[in-house]
């Protein structure tokens, strides 16, 4: 009667929550696609991540990878608050640059660098508990 237009799967609520494991992954992969220099550089960016926020190197592959089931929360919760610390150092680097561009006599908007340090603002304050 009606056309077969695919297959249905409902959605279970174990489909709509992220499990921690899948965040930190997202987060490790995030933190190396900044990192990385070009598209061989994945490995060498994740070592240099392990080395500046005190992982283990294979424990963040693992996770990386999708090999770990579960993270356990202290390593969750290091995992976040570098995620945090990296985008906050991306932040301040914006600034910089923003403010060199203004003081290069380039038209930049005042408000862009006010919403910057607004929002370097608010992720020093998430990272604290």
């Amino acid at each position: 009667m009606y056309p077969n237009i695919g297959h249905f799967e409902p959605m279970s609520i174990s489909n709509t929550i992220q499990q921690p494991a899948d965040r930190a992954r997202g987060f490790i992969s995030r933190m190396i696609l900044h990192e990385a220099r070009g598209t061989s550089d994945t490995q060498p960016a994740l070592r240099r991540l392990a080395r500046d926020y005190g992982f283990n190197y294979w424990t963040l592959d693992r996770i990386r990878r999708g090999k770990a089931k579960s993270v356990e929360a202290g390593l969750f919760k290091k995992i976040r608050d570098a995620y945090l610390s990296h985008c906050a150092w991306k932040l301040k680097s914006l600034a910089h640059e923003i403010k060199m561009e203004r003081a290069g006599g380039n038209d930049v908007d005042a408000d862009i660098l006010a919403e910057a340090e607004a929002l370097l603002a608010k992720i020093e304050k998430r990272k604290k508990p």
